[in-house]
């Protein structure tokens, strides 16, 4: 039962660090786009 507990913990982890980095990659991709257009 713990050992399941803690493997959806790590896959909550692991899907809120991917989505944080996939923000973080968005936010960067359109601060260069913005600044090359201009």
């Amino acid at each position: 039962m713990q050992f399941l507990i803690a493997d959806k913990l790590s896959a909550q982890l692991t899907a809120i660090t991917a989505y944080h980095f996939m923000t973080c990659f968005v936010n960067i991709f359109f601060g260069v786009f913005q600044t090359l257009r201009d």
